[in-house]
């Protein structure tokens, strides 16, 4: 009885066998398919990587590095820019208060029974109305 190979089954015949053309046939067929196969595996894989449409090529990856690059570098300078924005339009907002408001007074407001303990430096008391006025 012929022992066989493990990978692909081939009949190994003993060597008190005598020569067998179909056996060696047989033989020949399977590692021809096998072959076959693998060419045909070989040459799918070799087409898939050269596929561009599906893989990236080195100068690819460069332009897309690159653009990543340019791409963080303008967020930054956008973000500095509107920092600057926001700094300019507190700036133009405090001199349209100067401008066009009436921003001197005081908003709060502090009423007094007396001034018994305080010493008036600036103003005059008003007791009418129990408030000093500049």
């Amino acid at each position: 009885m012929p022992d066989f190979t493990s990978n692909y089954k081939l009949e190994k015949p003993l060597p008190n066998d005598f020569y067998n053309v179909k056996t060696q046939n047989d033989n020949m067929n399977t590692i021809d398919k096998v072959m076959k196969n693998h060419d045909t595996s070989i040459s799918g894989l070799i087409a898939h990587s050269e596929n561009i449409d599906m893989h990236v090529t080195a100068e690819d990856k460069v332009l897309w590095d690159t653009g990543a690059e340019t791409a963080e570098q303008a967020t930054e300078n956008v973000t500095k820019a509107l920092l600057k924005i926001m700094n300019l339009e507190s700036r133009v907002a405090r001199i349209e208060d100067a401008i066009f408001n009436d921003i001197t007074g005081n908003p709060f407001l502090t009423t007094f029974d007396s001034l018994s303990g305080i010493v008036l430096v600036k103003g005059v008391w008003n007791e009418e109305q129990q408030r000093i006025e500049c």
